[in-house]
């Protein structure tokens, strides 16, 4: 990081990115993160960033481990082979699934994504039956693998939505929402992992993250009502 800061604060110290407001809008209301909650698309955005990071990396990175060595009773090793795994999914298969997205609505996209992820978590679940066994471990690999085939879904998703979707003078405070609602549900997911999974409660673990896939889907069709066809990537 010290390369970029020593970039920023000397040769690049005059460059900047910032937009000139519109003329119709000097001189109006002042604009604050409420009012753009009250714009269109703007609250189901919120809601999307919060929900993915509660049931994805918030989720991946906490209850994932915490369910893989409690519940399906693997090894730490299997659960470093699963992270490496998803890693290597997304590696492989990233650029293959923007291509192939061109064209399509990035909120039914979205849909998918979810479908996806419930797919996993229901697999993960299902662990719980075979613990302790090759089985448990097999499933564990299929859980990453699967996972980290719909999270090659979200980055041309919900960021590119949300940069489309704002005014160019307004960008910065789209995404610093979307920023505020994903970091708000990557704290809580891991709180609501280990409280659950602490007092046995696995498949209670298990049914919420399928609610918020459902959450997930429905927040999708929402916003694909509130935004052109332009902004949500079919034309």
């Amino acid at each position: 990081m010290l390369i970029p800061i020593a970039l920023m604060l000397g040769p690049l110290r005059a460059v900047h990115g910032r937009s000139e407001v519109p003329p119709e809008e000097i001189g109006g209301p002042k604009v604050t993160y409420l009012s753009l909650l009250r714009r269109p698309g703007v609250a189901n955005l919120v809601l999307i960033g919060l929900v993915f990071a509660f049931v994805g990396y918030g989720q991946m990175e906490g209850g994932f481990p915490a369910f893989a060595r409690g519940v399906s009773e693997v090894s730490t090793r299997v659960i470093g082979w699963a992270f490496a795994l998803n890693t290597l999914v997304i590696v492989l298969f990233q650029f293959a699934v923007l291509r192939r997205m061109q064209g399509h609505r990035r909120t039914r996209v979205m849909m998918v994504m979810a479908a996806i992820w419930a797919a996993s978590w229901l697999i993960l679940g299902s662990t719980g039956l075979f613990s302790g066994t090759a089985a448990a471990a097999t499933m564990v690999l299929v859980f990453h693998a699967l996972f980290a085939s719909g999270e090659t879904l979200l980055q041309p998703t919900l960021p590119a939505i949300t940069n489309d979707l704002a005014p160019a003078h307004l960008r910065g405070r789209y995404n610093a929402l979307g920023a505020a609602a994903f970091q708000l549900g990557a704290v809580v997911a891991p709180l609501s992992a280990g409280f659950l999974l602490r007092h046995d409660l696995s498949a209670a673990f298990i049914a919420v993250l399928l609610a918020g896939c459902a959450l997930l889907a429905v927040f999708a069709l929402r916003l694909e009502r509130q935004i052109t066809p332009e902004v949500n990537g079919s034309m």
